[in-house]
């Protein structure tokens, strides 16, 4: 918990009841964007819905029956067309960032991959397989994400957000000779 009392604010903490796992972020805009960046990154890197367990300086009560409400995120579950509205976890000025709008005009075969910790999108193309692997790659070796919380994840293939699926590896599999 003392990661979370030095983190500056707007703050918040969500844990993942079934991973025993927790997801914090701060120096967010709001506490309303702390609150909500928090749950979705915590759903995506865990997989589930988690809970909220602090935003700022309050820490939220025990519930009586002590079985804490999760919270299924919409954006942490998305699955449609890609939309920067759409990221989970997200800075609202990440989602008007160039690159980010620009993949949806992208042309030909591209792919995105994003981590929850480092809220970052990477994409590339040239070929679809390809694509989805330098993405993946471009995200894990991002030295500003901490790798200690896992790999990435393959975003989007196309213009089809696939998060979903929670793929560490290329979805396109290679032809066989």
């Amino acid at each position: 918990m003392r990661g979370y009392e030095a983190a500056r604010v707007h703050k918040a903490e969500a844990a993942s009841p079934e991973a025993s796992g927790t997801w914090r972020t701060a120096l967010r805009p709001t506490i309303e964007d702390a609150e909500t960046a928090a749950l979705e990154q915590c759903q995506v890197f865990y997989g589930k819905p988690c809970v909220l367990l602090a935003v700022d300086e309050a820490v939220q009560p025990i519930p009586t029956t002590g079985d804490w409400p999760r919270r299924d995120m919409a954006r942490a579950r998305y699955a449609g067309s890609f939309d920067p509205g759409q990221i989970p976890g997200f800075r609202p000025a990440m989602r008007e960032r160039a690159d980010i709008l620009e993949y949806c005009s992208a042309p030909g075969p591209k792919a995105a991959a994003y981590h929850p910790g480092g809220g970052r999108v990477f994409y590339r193309h040239r070929s679809r397989q390809p694509a989805e692997e330098q993405a993946l790659d471009a995200c894990n070796s991002d030295p500003t994400r901490d790798r200690a919380n896992g790999s990435c994840f393959l975003y989007a293939v196309g213009d089809q957000v696939v998060l979903l699926r929670r793929l560490r590896e290329p979805l396109t599999q290679e032809p066989s000779r």
